[in-house]
């Protein structure tokens, strides 16, 4: 197995030896570097790590840096804050990193082992370049639809299986549950880690494949037979957007066209939404407990029958393309 290289940054000269023995506590893991926030892009352009870790200042300095990283020299990013602390995680989200996290207390086993899953998962995320939005040049009023759901843990699981549909002949609807006010920074965030256009929802335009749409703030995505996409703003139990409203507009509308699929996260969203595409001939992927962060809304969904295929987080692009390709005339 290849060591993963690892370059540490930002982290308080008294706290750096332990800091170092944690990480190369684990298996493989090799600490290559290490500075100021100020010398990040330059240490990764000489030392080429494989991930970078950041733990956050008291100034914004560290934001500007994680972006001059991605635009020139884009790899995983970790932002690892002090237990003490707490940082505004959309905003460095916003800014390229792929996850926030605590670092783990000394002997608290379970935590360690959570965060060692998550370094090993962010490193494993293949990153691109901040570029311009891209857009699709292809219509289509009666092909495929993939619709995607996730909350808790969703935004990294959504770079990973973005990534793996490149150039998939179908467009890509996405609920993600996200914190009021952020929707923005958090499309534009997406849109510079993977290869499709990424883009909020302009009611009564039509749907167009290989395109991410997201919804508006506070509005929910549905679909029409004839690709259309809409943004209601009613109200839907807890959430909006709702994994459900979603669902059960793809089921309603694209029926057995449909590939319906939910990621990690918090609740039942989606649940009774993934049945009824079941019901009607579409195609249902869950991801499995072992590889996602919280497993609520895919135990919901299994209990209650609506996954054909329960399968880890790496496996699901595959599914879906293979899906659609079954699809496609």
């Amino acid at each position: 197995m290849s060591p993963l290289l690892v370059a540490l940054f930002g982290t308080d000269p008294k706290n750096l030896i332990d800091r170092v023995r944690f990480l190369e506590g684990f298996a493989g893991v090799r600490v290559v570097a290490h500075g100021s926030v100020e010398d990040a892009a330059a240490i990764v352009a000489r030392e080429k790590p494989l991930l970078a870790i950041v733990e956050p200042s008291a100034v914004s300095i560290d934001l500007v840096v994680i972006r001059g990283v991605m635009v020139n020299a884009a790899l995983p990013i970790l932002v690892a804050q002090r237990p003490d602390q707490q940082v505004d995680t959309q905003r460095y989200l916003a800014a390229g990193a792929l996850d926030v996290l605590k670092w783990p207390t000394v002997g608290d086993t379970d935590s360690i082992t959570r965060f060692e899953r998550r370094l090993r998962t962010v490193a494993r995320v293949p990153t691109v370049t901040r570029h311009p939005s891209r857009r699709a040049a292809t219509t289509s009023s009666n092909g495929p639809v993939v619709a995607i759901c996730a909350s808790t843990g969703g935004p990294l699981a959504l770079v990973a299986v973005l990534r793996g549909l490149a150039g998939l002949q179908a467009p890509i609807l996405v609920i993600q549950h996200i914190v009021e006010g952020f929707t923005d920074e958090f499309v534009s965030w997406l849109d510079g880690l993977v290869p499709q256009s990424v883009q909020e929802v302009r009611a009564g335009e039509s749907a167009l494949p290989g395109v991410v749409y997201f919804p508006p703030p506070a509005r929910h995505i549905t679909v029409d037979v004839r690709r259309v996409l809409h943004a209601p703003d009613h109200p839907e139990g807890l959430h909006r957007p709702s994994a459900d409203v979603l669902l059960f507009s793809v089921a309603e509308s694209i029926g057995d066209m449909g590939v319906g699929v939910i990621l990690t996260g918090m609740g039942d969203d989606g649940a009774r939404g993934l049945l009824a595409l079941r019901d009607r001939g579409g195609v249902t992927i869950v991801q499995d407990e072992a590889s996602s962060v919280i497993y609520g809304m895919g135990r919901a969904a299994a209990e209650m029958g609506a996954a054909q295929k329960i399968v880890p987080l790496e496996q699901i692009a595959a599914l879906v393309v293979t899906s659609v390709g079954r699809i496609l005339p």
